[in-house]
């Protein structure tokens, strides 16, 4: 009796570039903010390296337009909820496409970079590097930092000096967290509102280029 292909927990786009049957490939997870959904991350996608899996899943929560990954209560256990389910999803992404586990990079924006950033404090062993875009640290992962776990992780933040969304102060101090419990981070600042801009995708792209 053949067995059934695994299912994963979240609504995803994916695309996989040729590779030979065998070939087990480096990731790049595009994670959206609030409202979006598995599409909205697509303006993203030409940084992922051509030999990367590009997969982008949909947040769990509904939203009023779209989805999120944390609900409006924004507390330790909503954020809890989120990573669970994104720890769930890449941690099958081996079992249903070519994955290699040892090369996930996740890529978030806003709520996305702040779910993805907390994955990769609360489980390093899954993610090999993360891109902060508009992003944020939240309290609930702010506590959980430990060095052995962040040290020498590649984390990329790009920010707009405009943003009032989530401010750059936010961005400071997610920054100075980060770079005291020892991780490798890329921080660039750009002249924008609460979004990534024609700079900021090129330095996107080139950090992608050396940690996939």
């Amino acid at each position: 009796m053949e067995s059934e292909r695994p299912v994963l927990n979240l609504i995803h786009r994916v695309r996989i570039p040729p590779a030979e049957s065998s070939a087990r490939l480096p990731a790049v997870v595009l994670l959206h903010g609030w409202t979006g959904n598995e599409t909205a991350m697509r303006v993203f996608q030409p940084a992922v390296p051509p030999e990367a899996i590009a997969i982008s899943p949909r947040g769990m929560v509904a939203a009023e337009e779209g989805f999120g990954w944390v609900d409006r209560r924004a507390n330790g256990a909503s954020y809890a909820a989120g990573v669970n389910a994104l720890r769930e999803f890449v941690r099958g992404l081996p079992a249903v496409y070519p994955v290699n586990p040892a090369r996930v990079v996740l890529v978030g924006f806003s709520q996305g970079a702040a779910v993805g950033l907390s994955l990769a404090i609360t489980t390093p062993e899954l993610v090999s590097g993360v891109a902060v875009l508009a992003g944020y640290l939240p309290d609930w992962a702010q506590m959980q930092i430990t060095p052995a776990g962040l040290a020498g992780r590649p984390v990329f933040i790009g920010h707009g000096t405009k943003d009032t969304t989530v401010t750059l102060a936010a961005a400071a101090l997610m920054r100075e967290a980060l770079e005291a419990a020892g991780a490798d981070v890329t921080y660039h600042e750009y002249p924008t509102e609460h979004k990534v801009n024609r700079q900021g995708l090129k330095d996107l792209k080139q950090w992608l280029a050396g940690h996939v």
